[in-house]
């Protein structure tokens, strides 16, 4: 009875094949547009060898010629391109948090602008209620302050920065993991 070898595998081939579709599909390529990049780059692949590189079950081997056509059609180093890409998405959600922080800091800084509007505004409403000056048409005014200060403009501002703020919440919690 022949006897069977042992898997010498230590992941890599694996990691390329998912590497492979991540990347086929992060750049929006179909399998004959990858096929096409792969010929253009020296190193021609049939479209059902891509199939199964990416679907079959094991996945279909790679040639060393093949991993160095991927990782420039892709534009990764060999050795990115071998990595795991479950660390590769774990990289991206941390990019994803930090972005998302940034973004909630410049809607804090936003609705802190808002707000010091708002209040400069009402102080100059009031101003002008104690000190209301002989040349300036009162109906006027109040007309302009009335339009400045519509109350209802005011509040779904308000509401809105609400529900962004509700919102990123909400993305912050789920890329964090959190309930």
């Amino acid at each position: 009875m022949p006897r069977q070898n042992r898997d010498r595998s230590v992941g890599g081939e694996l990691n390329v094949a998912r590497r492979v579709k991540l990347e086929r599909e992060r750049a929006g390529m179909t399998f004959e547009s990858l096929a096409k990049r792969m010929n253009d780059a020296g190193c021609p692949i049939q479209l059902s060898a891509l199939h199964r590189i990416e679907k079959g079950d094991p996945p279909r081997r790679i040639t060393v010629d093949e991993l160095i056509a991927f990782a420039q059609v892709f534009g990764l180093t060999i050795a990115d391109f071998v990595r795991d890409p479950a660390g590769l998405l774990d990289q991206r959600l941390v990019a994803a948090a930090d972005r998302l922080l940034v973004e909630e800091q410049r809607l804090d800084e936003a609705v802190r602008t808002y707000r010091a509007a708002e209040a400069a505004v009402e102080r100059a409403a009031e101003a002008w209620r104690e000190h209301r000056s002989g040349d300036l048409d009162p109906d006027a005014m109040r007309s302009a302050l009335t339009g400045i200060l519509d109350q209802t403009a005011a509040q779904e501002t308000r509401d809105e920065i609400r529900r962004i703020h509700a919102t990123a919440d909400k993305r912050r919690q789920l890329i964090m993991g959190e309930k």
